[in-house]
């Protein structure tokens, strides 16, 4: 199991910790040596309302049904972990924005080759 971002001692202040601790039903786990395209799709509200979001739910299939990439899912703490997070002066990760160009250069040979045929 991966390790946790949040201490067991963080999770037990909160109303609803499974909504932080990942492993949700149908979630997907891809190796990252084997993915040339890392996607987060940042939801801007909690769990519970953007699990509930039909678009989110397509998109998140459409892009990890593509072998070379793995999509993962992000959304909002609750208040009640926001302030524990604000207390304890814990940064939300912020994710380093990707380039498409950077995106075009991981292309793999046989894809490049279909394209041009």
């Amino acid at each position: 199991m991966a390790k946790l971002a949040l201490s067991d001692e963080i999770l037990m202040q909160i109303e609803k910790p499974a909504r932080y601790i990942g492993n949700e039903l149908n979630s997907i786990v891809k190796d990252k040596n084997t993915i040339d395209i890392r996607v987060a799709m940042v939801f801007p509200d909690v769990y519970d309302i953007g699990m509930s979001h039909l678009g989110i739910q397509i998109l998140y299939d459409m892009f990890n049904r593509r072998e070379d990439t793995w999509c993962e899912r992000v959304f909002s703490p609750w208040v009640d972990l926001d302030k524990v997070m604000r207390e304890k002066q814990i940064p939300q990760q912020r994710a380093q924005p990707v380039q498409i160009p950077q995106l075009l250069r991981k292309q793999r040979p046989q894809e490049r080759q279909q394209i041009t045929r």
